[in-house]
């Protein structure tokens, strides 16, 4: 066991409020347009669909997303 992950949740999260998600332990981001994103993940894949789409914060494992968020698949 390393000690960031110790000290660090390293699950991946999605937390939803209206018109933002925000989206902890991600891998990548595979695609970004202003009415779809796709971001890797551990385990599969996540589009998100919507328009006027943005991201807000972008960290090494936490990126923010605004926009009016349509639909979230999870593939």
């Amino acid at each position: 066991m390393s000690i960031r992950s110790y000290f660090l949740d390293e699950e991946f999260k999605i937390i939803y409020y209206p018109n933002q998600i925000d989206i902890i332990n991600y891998q990548e981001i595979e695609s970004f347009e202003e009415e779809s994103i796709r971001i890797r993940y551990q385990e599969g894949l996540l589009l998100i669909k919507g328009k006027e789409l943005s991201v807000q914060k972008l960290l090494e494992d936490e990126v923010f997303i605004c926009g009016k968020i349509e639909k979230i698949e999870f593939r």
